[in-house]
Protein backbone atom coordinates (compact mmCIF):
# COMPACT_ATOMS: atom_id res chain seq x y z
CA UNK A 1 0.00 0.00 0.00
CA UNK A 2 1.42 3.59 -1.00
CA UNK A 3 1.51 6.58 1.35
CA UNK A 4 -0.82 7.94 -0.54
CA UNK A 5 -3.34 4.93 0.21
CA UNK A 6 -2.72 4.92 4.00
CA UNK A 7 -3.00 8.88 4.27
CA UNK A 8 -6.78 8.24 2.30
CA UNK A 9 -7.35 5.39 4.51
CA UNK A 10 -6.30 7.43 7.74
CA UNK A 11 -8.55 10.62 6.50
CA UNK A 12 -11.23 8.83 6.32
CA UNK A 13 -11.92 7.79 10.12
CA UNK A 14 -9.79 4.48 10.19
CA UNK A 15 -6.07 3.03 9.76
CA UNK A 16 -2.64 4.10 10.73
CA UNK A 17 -1.86 7.74 11.64
CA UNK A 18 0.06 8.61 8.15
CA UNK A 19 3.40 10.08 10.17
CA UNK A 20 3.62 6.59 10.66
CA UNK A 21 5.01 4.54 7.65
CA UNK A 22 3.89 1.19 8.26
CA UNK A 23 1.27 -0.37 10.94
CA UNK A 24 2.46 -1.81 13.39
CA UNK A 25 -0.90 -3.93 14.12
CA UNK A 26 -4.21 -3.34 15.51
CA UNK A 27 -3.81 -1.39 18.84
CA UNK A 28 0.07 -1.24 18.49
CA UNK A 29 2.30 1.53 18.52
CA UNK A 30 1.96 3.95 15.54
CA UNK A 31 -2.11 2.85 15.31
CA UNK A 32 -4.36 5.45 16.25
CA UNK A 33 -8.06 5.58 15.99
CA UNK A 34 -9.80 8.45 14.60
CA UNK A 35 -13.55 9.19 15.63
CA UNK A 36 -16.29 10.38 12.41
CA UNK A 37 -15.94 14.05 11.92
CA UNK A 38 -19.32 15.70 12.84
CA UNK A 39 -21.98 16.07 10.16
CA UNK A 40 -22.18 19.98 9.38
CA UNK A 41 -24.66 21.67 11.45
CA UNK A 42 -28.37 21.91 9.80
CA UNK A 43 -29.90 24.98 9.59
CA UNK A 44 -32.75 24.81 12.77
CA UNK A 45 -36.29 25.99 11.49
CA UNK A 46 -38.06 28.90 13.41
CA UNK A 47 -41.88 27.79 14.28
CA UNK A 48 -42.88 30.80 15.25
CA UNK A 49 -42.84 32.72 11.86
CA UNK A 50 -44.96 29.66 10.53
CA UNK A 51 -47.33 29.56 13.66
CA UNK A 52 -48.18 33.27 13.71
CA UNK A 53 -48.69 32.95 9.63
CA UNK A 54 -51.21 30.07 10.20
CA UNK A 55 -52.66 31.66 13.35
CA UNK A 56 -53.49 35.33 11.69
CA UNK A 57 -54.91 33.14 8.33
CA UNK A 58 -57.47 31.43 10.59
CA UNK A 59 -58.15 34.74 12.65
CA UNK A 60 -59.05 36.23 8.73
CA UNK A 61 -61.28 33.12 8.49
CA UNK A 62 -62.84 32.37 11.51
CA UNK A 63 -63.62 35.85 12.44
CA UNK A 64 -66.19 37.01 9.54
CA UNK A 65 -67.84 33.12 9.80
CA UNK A 66 -68.40 33.66 13.22
CA UNK A 67 -69.86 37.44 12.50
CA UNK A 68 -72.05 35.30 9.43
CA UNK A 69 -73.11 32.35 12.08
CA UNK A 70 -74.43 34.77 14.88
CA UNK A 71 -76.55 37.34 12.48
CA UNK A 72 -77.48 34.65 9.63
CA UNK A 73 -78.43 32.54 12.94
CA UNK A 74 -80.43 35.32 14.70
CA UNK A 75 -82.36 36.09 11.43
CA UNK A 76 -83.26 32.31 10.69
CA UNK A 77 -85.03 32.78 14.10
CA UNK A 78 -86.71 35.78 14.18
CA UNK A 79 -88.08 35.00 10.66
CA UNK A 80 -89.14 31.94 11.94
CA UNK A 81 -90.68 33.34 14.42
CA UNK A 82 -92.53 36.38 12.68
CA UNK A 83 -94.09 33.49 10.28
CA UNK A 84 -95.54 31.57 13.23
CA UNK A 85 -96.40 34.71 16.17
CA UNK A 86 -97.99 37.27 13.52
CA UNK A 87 -100.01 36.61 10.78
CA UNK A 88 -98.88 36.74 6.96
CA UNK A 89 -100.68 39.12 4.14
CA UNK A 90 -103.42 37.58 2.09
CA UNK A 91 -101.16 37.82 -0.60
CA UNK A 92 -97.71 36.34 1.29
CA UNK A 93 -99.98 32.97 2.04
CA UNK A 94 -101.35 32.46 -1.47
CA UNK A 95 -98.21 33.24 -3.34
CA UNK A 96 -95.70 31.24 -0.67
CA UNK A 97 -96.80 28.24 0.48
CA UNK A 98 -93.88 26.47 1.85
CA UNK A 99 -93.91 27.03 5.61
CA UNK A 100 -90.66 25.83 7.27
CA UNK A 101 -88.00 27.76 8.81
CA UNK A 102 -86.68 28.70 5.29
CA UNK A 103 -90.03 29.96 3.85
CA UNK A 104 -89.59 33.59 4.70
CA UNK A 105 -86.80 33.85 2.55
CA UNK A 106 -88.80 33.07 -0.48
CA UNK A 107 -90.56 36.48 -0.95
CA UNK A 108 -91.56 38.72 -4.01
CA UNK A 109 -88.86 38.33 -6.90
CA UNK A 110 -87.64 35.12 -5.17
CA UNK A 111 -90.73 33.88 -7.79
CA UNK A 112 -89.15 35.24 -10.85
CA UNK A 113 -85.79 33.73 -10.02
CA UNK A 114 -87.11 30.29 -9.36
CA UNK A 115 -89.12 30.40 -12.53
CA UNK A 116 -85.85 30.88 -14.21
CA UNK A 117 -84.53 28.27 -13.07
CA UNK A 118 -87.23 25.48 -13.64
CA UNK A 119 -88.40 26.96 -17.13
CA UNK A 120 -86.28 29.18 -18.51
CA UNK A 121 -86.82 32.63 -20.04
CA UNK A 122 -90.01 34.10 -21.41
CA UNK A 123 -90.40 37.26 -23.05
CA UNK A 124 -94.04 38.48 -23.69
CA UNK A 125 -94.27 41.77 -25.03
CA UNK A 126 -97.55 42.53 -24.68
CA UNK A 127 -97.78 41.42 -20.54
CA UNK A 128 -96.68 43.76 -17.77
CA UNK A 129 -93.82 41.67 -16.52
CA UNK A 130 -91.67 39.05 -18.06
CA UNK A 131 -88.63 37.00 -16.56
CA UNK A 132 -86.24 38.19 -18.98
CA UNK A 133 -85.87 41.60 -16.64
CA UNK A 134 -84.15 39.25 -14.26
CA UNK A 135 -79.99 38.89 -14.99
CA UNK A 136 -79.26 34.66 -16.12
CA UNK A 137 -76.39 33.69 -13.58
CA UNK A 138 -78.12 33.37 -9.90
CA UNK A 139 -80.88 31.11 -11.43
CA UNK A 140 -78.46 28.98 -13.83
CA UNK A 141 -76.96 28.17 -10.32
CA UNK A 142 -79.56 27.40 -8.76
CA UNK A 143 -80.63 25.08 -11.78
CA UNK A 144 -77.35 23.30 -11.86
CA UNK A 145 -77.54 22.90 -7.78
CA UNK A 146 -81.11 21.69 -7.53
CA UNK A 147 -81.22 18.32 -7.68
CA UNK A 148 -77.95 18.41 -5.77
CA UNK A 149 -79.25 20.38 -2.66
CA UNK A 150 -82.86 19.30 -2.71
CA UNK A 151 -84.77 21.51 -4.90
CA UNK A 152 -84.46 25.04 -6.41
CA UNK A 153 -85.47 26.97 -2.67
CA UNK A 154 -83.05 25.35 -0.94
CA UNK A 155 -80.75 25.43 -3.80
CA UNK A 156 -81.29 29.41 -3.67
CA UNK A 157 -80.95 29.78 -0.19
CA UNK A 158 -77.70 27.40 0.09
CA UNK A 159 -76.37 29.76 -2.87
CA UNK A 160 -77.19 32.79 -1.15
CA UNK A 161 -75.74 32.29 2.59
CA UNK A 162 -72.22 30.14 0.98
CA UNK A 163 -72.36 33.56 -1.19
CA UNK A 164 -72.61 35.56 1.59
CA UNK A 165 -69.91 33.90 4.34
CA UNK A 166 -67.56 34.10 1.53
CA UNK A 167 -68.11 37.59 0.96
CA UNK A 168 -67.59 38.57 4.23
CA UNK A 169 -64.33 36.38 4.37
CA UNK A 170 -62.93 38.53 1.07
CA UNK A 171 -64.42 41.70 2.96
CA UNK A 172 -62.72 41.40 6.17
CA UNK A 173 -58.66 40.41 4.44
CA UNK A 174 -59.24 43.54 2.45
CA UNK A 175 -60.17 45.63 5.22
CA UNK A 176 -57.65 44.44 7.14
CA UNK A 177 -55.05 44.34 4.26
CA UNK A 178 -55.94 48.66 3.70
CA UNK A 179 -56.16 49.01 7.79
CA UNK A 180 -56.23 46.68 10.23
CA UNK A 181 -58.29 43.71 11.86
CA UNK A 182 -60.39 45.71 13.85
CA UNK A 183 -61.19 47.96 10.79
CA UNK A 184 -62.07 44.32 8.90
CA UNK A 185 -64.44 43.09 11.96
CA UNK A 186 -66.42 45.89 12.27
CA UNK A 187 -66.99 46.61 8.40
CA UNK A 188 -68.30 42.72 8.17
CA UNK A 189 -70.68 43.82 11.30
CA UNK A 190 -71.75 46.56 9.47
CA UNK A 191 -72.81 45.14 6.60
CA UNK A 192 -74.37 42.18 8.25
CA UNK A 193 -76.35 44.34 10.48
CA UNK A 194 -77.37 46.81 7.66
CA UNK A 195 -81.27 47.36 8.06
CA UNK A 196 -81.57 45.81 4.44
CA UNK A 197 -79.24 42.91 4.91
CA UNK A 198 -82.02 40.28 5.20
CA UNK A 199 -81.44 40.30 1.41
CA UNK A 200 -78.39 38.74 1.14
CA UNK A 201 -79.79 35.17 2.85
CA UNK A 202 -82.44 35.57 1.02
CA UNK A 203 -83.80 33.84 -2.53
CA UNK A 204 -82.20 37.30 -4.28
CA UNK A 205 -79.14 38.15 -6.34
CA UNK A 206 -77.74 40.44 -3.46
CA UNK A 207 -75.38 37.69 -1.47
CA UNK A 208 -73.62 36.08 -4.91
CA UNK A 209 -72.91 39.78 -6.44
CA UNK A 210 -71.97 41.02 -3.24
CA UNK A 211 -69.56 37.87 -3.31
CA UNK A 212 -68.10 38.77 -6.96
CA UNK A 213 -67.72 42.57 -6.33
CA UNK A 214 -65.89 42.03 -3.28
CA UNK A 215 -63.65 39.14 -4.53
CA UNK A 216 -63.03 41.03 -7.93
CA UNK A 217 -61.01 44.21 -6.05
CA UNK A 218 -59.67 41.98 -3.15
CA UNK A 219 -58.07 40.05 -6.51
CA UNK A 220 -57.20 43.21 -8.04
CA UNK A 221 -55.62 44.33 -4.70
CA UNK A 222 -53.26 41.65 -5.16
CA UNK A 223 -52.61 42.14 -8.89
CA UNK A 224 -54.66 38.94 -9.60
CA UNK A 225 -55.99 40.67 -13.02
CA UNK A 226 -57.27 37.52 -14.66
CA UNK A 227 -59.31 36.26 -11.41
CA UNK A 228 -60.47 40.04 -11.17
CA UNK A 229 -61.67 40.60 -14.65
CA UNK A 230 -63.74 37.17 -14.22
CA UNK A 231 -65.32 38.02 -10.98
CA UNK A 232 -66.48 41.07 -12.84
CA UNK A 233 -67.26 39.39 -15.77
CA UNK A 234 -69.69 37.23 -13.93
CA UNK A 235 -70.90 40.10 -11.68
CA UNK A 236 -72.08 41.14 -14.85
CA UNK A 237 -74.40 38.59 -15.55
CA UNK A 238 -76.03 38.76 -12.35
CA UNK A 239 -77.08 42.22 -11.94
CA UNK A 240 -76.68 45.46 -14.16
CA UNK A 241 -74.68 47.29 -11.92
CA UNK A 242 -71.98 44.66 -12.17
CA UNK A 243 -70.87 46.84 -15.53
CA UNK A 244 -69.91 49.38 -13.13
CA UNK A 245 -66.86 46.97 -12.03
CA UNK A 246 -65.31 47.48 -15.51
CA UNK A 247 -64.18 51.06 -14.99
CA UNK A 248 -64.13 51.10 -11.24
CA UNK A 249 -61.05 48.30 -12.03
CA UNK A 250 -59.63 49.44 -14.76
CA UNK A 251 -59.37 53.18 -12.36
CA UNK A 252 -57.50 50.57 -9.88
CA UNK A 253 -55.67 49.07 -12.34
CA UNK A 254 -53.67 52.74 -13.34
CA UNK A 255 -53.54 53.23 -10.14
CA UNK A 256 -51.32 50.78 -9.01
CA UNK A 257 -49.28 51.95 -12.02
CA UNK A 258 -49.08 55.40 -10.59
CA UNK A 259 -50.62 56.51 -14.03
CA UNK A 260 -47.74 56.12 -16.01
CA UNK A 261 -48.48 54.63 -19.98
CA UNK A 262 -45.50 52.73 -20.18
CA UNK A 263 -45.81 51.10 -17.08
CA UNK A 264 -49.21 49.14 -18.36
CA UNK A 265 -48.54 45.48 -18.73
CA UNK A 266 -50.13 42.50 -20.74
CA UNK A 267 -52.23 41.90 -17.57
CA UNK A 268 -54.52 45.00 -18.29
CA UNK A 269 -56.04 42.71 -20.88
CA UNK A 270 -57.95 41.28 -18.18
CA UNK A 271 -60.40 44.29 -18.10
CA UNK A 272 -61.76 43.26 -20.80
CA UNK A 273 -63.28 40.15 -19.27
CA UNK A 274 -65.66 43.05 -16.94
CA UNK A 275 -67.81 43.29 -19.40
CA UNK A 276 -68.09 40.08 -20.91
CA UNK A 277 -71.07 38.97 -18.39
CA UNK A 278 -73.49 41.07 -19.66
CA UNK A 279 -72.97 41.42 -23.89
CA UNK A 280 -73.27 37.70 -23.49
CA UNK A 281 -76.65 38.37 -21.62
CA UNK A 282 -77.61 40.72 -24.92
CA UNK A 283 -76.39 38.49 -27.39
CA UNK A 284 -78.83 36.15 -25.91
CA UNK A 285 -81.80 38.32 -26.02
CA UNK A 286 -81.25 39.16 -29.77
CA UNK A 287 -81.02 35.63 -30.31
CA UNK A 288 -83.82 33.97 -28.37
CA UNK A 289 -86.19 37.24 -28.81
CA UNK A 290 -84.52 39.49 -32.04
CA UNK A 291 -83.97 42.38 -29.39
CA UNK A 292 -80.99 42.94 -27.88
CA UNK A 293 -82.61 45.20 -25.12
CA UNK A 294 -85.32 43.15 -23.77
CA UNK A 295 -84.74 43.51 -20.45
CA UNK A 296 -84.71 47.21 -20.01
CA UNK A 297 -88.19 46.59 -21.73
CA UNK A 298 -89.58 44.14 -19.44
CA UNK A 299 -89.32 46.31 -16.05
CA UNK A 300 -92.41 47.21 -14.51
CA UNK A 301 -93.94 49.29 -11.82
CA UNK A 302 -91.05 51.59 -11.15
CA UNK A 303 -91.70 54.88 -9.68
CA UNK A 304 -89.44 57.22 -11.27
CA UNK A 305 -88.84 60.70 -8.85
CA UNK A 306 -87.15 62.78 -11.76
CA UNK A 307 -90.52 61.85 -14.22
CA UNK A 308 -93.71 61.83 -11.35
CA UNK A 309 -91.88 64.25 -9.14
CA UNK A 310 -91.80 64.17 -5.25
CA UNK A 311 -95.91 63.68 -4.39
CA UNK A 312 -95.63 59.85 -3.00
CA UNK A 313 -93.16 60.24 -0.68
CA UNK A 314 -95.08 60.82 2.39
CA UNK A 315 -94.10 60.79 5.71
CA UNK A 316 -97.26 61.10 7.63
CA UNK A 317 -97.44 58.03 9.14
CA UNK A 318 -96.25 54.50 10.01
CA UNK A 319 -98.01 50.96 9.03
CA UNK A 320 -96.87 47.70 7.96
CA UNK A 321 -96.25 47.82 4.62
CA UNK A 322 -96.65 51.72 3.71
CA UNK A 323 -95.06 52.18 0.50
CA UNK A 324 -94.69 55.87 0.04
CA UNK A 325 -92.94 56.04 3.37
CA UNK A 326 -90.52 53.11 2.29
CA UNK A 327 -89.93 54.84 -1.16
CA UNK A 328 -89.01 58.12 0.84
CA UNK A 329 -86.28 55.46 3.14
CA UNK A 330 -84.84 54.48 -0.14
CA UNK A 331 -84.32 57.94 -1.18
CA UNK A 332 -82.68 58.89 2.10
CA UNK A 333 -80.25 55.86 1.84
CA UNK A 334 -79.47 56.80 -1.98
CA UNK A 335 -78.75 60.48 -0.67
CA UNK A 336 -76.15 58.79 2.13
CA UNK A 337 -74.81 56.44 -0.43
CA UNK A 338 -74.10 59.87 -3.02
CA UNK A 339 -72.65 61.54 -0.31
CA UNK A 340 -70.58 58.97 1.17
CA UNK A 341 -68.45 59.12 -2.34
CA UNK A 342 -66.30 61.98 -1.33
CA UNK A 343 -65.05 59.54 2.01
CA UNK A 344 -64.79 56.57 0.09
CA UNK A 345 -62.42 58.50 -2.78
CA UNK A 346 -60.38 59.91 0.57
CA UNK A 347 -59.97 56.92 1.86
CA UNK A 348 -59.84 54.21 -0.07
CA UNK A 349 -59.15 56.32 -3.69
CA UNK A 350 -61.17 56.72 -7.02
CA UNK A 351 -62.13 53.19 -8.14
CA UNK A 352 -63.99 52.31 -5.08
CA UNK A 353 -65.03 55.62 -5.19
CA UNK A 354 -66.75 54.97 -8.73
CA UNK A 355 -68.08 51.79 -8.32
CA UNK A 356 -70.50 53.21 -5.04
CA UNK A 357 -71.32 56.51 -7.61
CA UNK A 358 -72.36 54.61 -10.44
CA UNK A 359 -74.08 51.66 -8.95
CA UNK A 360 -75.80 54.11 -7.12
CA UNK A 361 -77.00 56.76 -9.65
CA UNK A 362 -77.85 53.87 -11.94
CA UNK A 363 -80.78 52.65 -10.48
CA UNK A 364 -81.74 56.46 -8.90
CA UNK A 365 -82.07 57.57 -12.32
CA UNK A 366 -84.69 55.30 -12.93
CA UNK A 367 -86.43 54.22 -9.91
CA UNK A 368 -86.93 54.38 -5.86
CA UNK A 369 -88.22 51.05 -5.61
CA UNK A 370 -85.09 48.76 -3.78
CA UNK A 371 -82.64 51.21 -3.50
CA UNK A 372 -82.18 50.13 0.00
CA UNK A 373 -81.64 46.79 -1.33
CA UNK A 374 -79.03 47.89 -3.80
CA UNK A 375 -77.18 49.74 -1.50
CA UNK A 376 -76.88 47.22 0.63
CA UNK A 377 -74.14 45.07 -2.23
CA UNK A 378 -71.98 48.73 -2.22
CA UNK A 379 -69.04 48.10 0.66
CA UNK A 380 -66.80 50.56 0.42
CA UNK A 381 -69.10 52.79 2.38
CA UNK A 382 -69.29 50.25 5.15
CA UNK A 383 -65.54 50.00 5.39
CA UNK A 384 -65.19 53.80 5.92
CA UNK A 385 -67.62 54.00 8.19
CA UNK A 386 -65.91 51.24 10.40
CA UNK A 387 -62.73 53.24 9.86
CA UNK A 388 -64.30 56.47 10.88
CA UNK A 389 -66.20 55.62 13.96
CA UNK A 390 -63.72 54.31 16.24
CA UNK A 391 -64.96 54.69 19.35
CA UNK A 392 -66.62 51.87 21.25
CA UNK A 393 -69.83 53.60 22.37
CA UNK A 394 -70.28 55.23 19.15
CA UNK A 395 -70.15 52.24 16.87
CA UNK A 396 -72.20 50.30 19.30
CA UNK A 397 -75.16 52.59 19.38
CA UNK A 398 -74.36 52.93 15.62
CA UNK A 399 -74.73 48.95 15.45
CA UNK A 400 -77.73 48.64 17.66
CA UNK A 401 -79.69 51.31 15.75
CA UNK A 402 -78.86 49.28 12.58
CA UNK A 403 -79.60 46.07 13.59
CA UNK A 404 -82.90 47.12 15.35
CA UNK A 405 -83.94 48.57 11.49
CA UNK A 406 -83.19 45.23 10.59
CA UNK A 407 -85.00 43.29 12.97
CA UNK A 408 -88.24 45.16 12.10
CA UNK A 409 -87.91 45.18 8.53
CA UNK A 410 -86.37 41.14 8.57
CA UNK A 411 -90.20 40.75 10.13
CA UNK A 412 -92.12 42.58 7.56
CA UNK A 413 -90.04 40.76 5.28
CA UNK A 414 -91.19 37.28 6.73
CA UNK A 415 -94.89 38.34 6.79
CA UNK A 416 -95.30 39.04 2.91
CA UNK A 417 -95.12 43.16 3.39
CA UNK A 418 -93.54 44.53 0.21
CA UNK A 419 -90.03 46.30 1.87
CA UNK A 420 -88.32 45.22 -1.63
Amino acid sequence: MSRRDRAARAGAGYGPDPATPFPAGEGGPGFQQRQPVAPFPRRERRPGRLGLAGLAALESVAEPLAVFLTTRGCLLVLAYAATALFPKTAYAAKAWPFGGLFDPWVRWDSAWYLQIASEGYVYRPEAQASTVAFFPLYPLLIRVAAPILGGPVSAGLVISDVALALALCCLYQLAARRFDRDVARRSALLLSCYPFAYFLGAVYTEGLFLLLAVAAFWLAERRRWWLAGLAAGLAGATRLVGATLGPALGLLYLEQRRYRPREVRPDALALGLAPLGLLVFTLYQYLAFGDPFVTLKSAWGYYNLFEQGPGRLSLSGFGPGNYDLLLAVNLAVAVLWLLAVVPVFRLLGPAYATFVLLSTLIPLSHQLESLGRFTSVLFPVFVVVAYRVRGRLSFGLLLSASALLLSVLTVLFASGYPVV
